[in-house]
């Protein structure tokens, strides 16, 4: 598992410190433990972070492709507030309703990448905060 800790500097990308241990948990790429895993993630970045002298906040890891697969899935709720606008609550809760689909029990969902939202019919809205429904 390497770490890289990188800073922007005049728009270019400076790095400042590197983490580099043991990959348990993965085979050939694939991650095998996923607590292993982690804890070697973990090790990388405190790692590095003892090299700079500072605590990282935030990472992107990156995970071999043929672990990670996209579902089409659609989420329908109705709007919550008197007024019919639409709201953070809202978008919150359609999000929460498209990951209810039937998955392999060694999956989980990562996160939800919404490509439209469908307001009374009307498509391609990227932000239905604000809209009435």
């Amino acid at each position: 598992v390497k770490v890289i800790i990188g800073e922007m500097v005049n728009d270019s990308l400076n790095i400042i410190g590197v983490g580099n241990v043991k990959s348990n948990g993965l085979k050939k790429g694939s991650i095998v433990d996923i607590d292993e895993t982690v804890r070697s993630i973990k090790k990388a970045i405190e790692q590095a972070e003892r090299m700079v002298g500072i605590h990282i906040e935030q990472v992107v890891v990156g995970v071999n492709a043929n672990q990670v697969q996209l579902l089409p899935c659609h989420g329908v709720v109705a709007v919550s507030n008197e007024d019919r606008e639409i709201g953070n609550e809202d978008v919150l809760r359609v999000l929460d309703a498209a990951q209810v689909v039937s998955i392999a029990p060694e999956r989980e969902f990562i996160d939800v990448v919404p490509r439209q939202f469908i307001v009374d019919g009307l498509d391609e809205i990227n932000d239905p905060r604000g809209m009435i429904g």
